[in-house]
């Protein structure tokens, strides 16, 4: 299954986003080898029903996921047939929700001992995260998870948008759910500021009602994301992971399967719901 991102109304014209994509990939694709494949041993609260390596492709016009079939034999995950060179998170779904890797790894910094990031560098990028430049078209931010160095950080962002919006086919009623990657560097000391390339790039967006935001209940964690395969390292096997019970609401959790505490940066203007 393959996500392609494209702005509403989007054309599939031959010089519309969607085939400019489609294009980008076939390019990129042709010259990998199917050889890759990732292994783990599943320590599951529920019998996982299906699983997928989840393809993060970046192209000239954005990053495009890519769903690819996995398999669970006898509490082994096996994906196999895997593009090499790639990037992977890996996705479950059980009987009470999903749950989803993301990929919280960072470029190394420039320090000879590698130094974890501070709570100070934590603080500023929130407070950055919180400038109505980030947050004016949303209703409710939290911040899942950051992780990251020094120098370097990534930030899970999960945003609601109730209030209505003009275009795209809009339904009344019809709310805007998103979970995002941000990428952020501190190249100069205590100057974060978001990557200039390419500062984030969606997980999932979804457009539903009311009652379908509150049925969400999707994990987050990153122990599941950022598996790399290159043409050195075609095979990776994850050995034991764990795969808690999907809250409900949107969620990340730690490796151990601890939630990870989230960070409220806007409240939602509409009464209840969860992140």
């Amino acid at each position: 299954m393959m996500h392609v991102s494209s702005t509403p109304g989007g054309n599939a014209s031959p010089d519309g986003p969607i085939m400019k994509t489609v294009s980008a990939i076939v390019l990129l694709l042709s010259g990998v080898a199917w050889c890759g494949e990732i292994r783990a041993r599943l320590d599951s609260d529920e019998p996982v029903l299906k699983a997928w390596a989840v393809h993060r492709l970046q192209t000239d016009e954005g990053f495009v996921s890519r769903s690819l079939p996995a398999r669970v034999e006898d509490e082994m995950l096996v994906a196999d047939d895997l593009p090499v060179p790639g990037r992977f998170d890996l996705r479950f779904q059980v009987k009470s929700g999903f749950l989803e890797g993301w990929d919280a790894t960072v470029p190394e910094s420039d320090y000879v001992e590698e130094q974890p990031l501070s709570e100070a560098s934590r603080a500023t990028i929130l407070s950055k995260m919180s400038a109505s430049s980030f947050t004016a078209y949303w209703d409710r931010v939290v911040i899942l998870d950051i992780q990251g160095n020094i120098q370097n950080a990534a930030v899970l962002r999960a945003v609601l948008r109730t209030r209505p919006f003009v275009g795209g086919g809009y339904r009344p009623g019809e709310w805007t759910w998103r979970v995002e990657r941000w990428q952020w560097e501190d190249p100069m000391e205590h100057t974060w500021t978001t990557h200039q390339d390419r500062p984030y790039y969606a997980l999932v967006r979804r457009r539903m009602f009311e009652r379908d935001h509150r049925a969400l209940r999707t994990t987050y964690a990153r122990h599941l994301g950022g598996i790399a395969l290159t043409s050195r390292r075609p095979r990776a096997d994850l050995g034991p992971i764990r795969l808690p019970r999907p809250m409900p609401g949107t969620h990340a959790v730690n490796p151990d399967g601890s939630r990870v505490a989230p960070v409220l940066i806007k409240p939602a203007t509409e009464p209840g719901g969860a992140p």
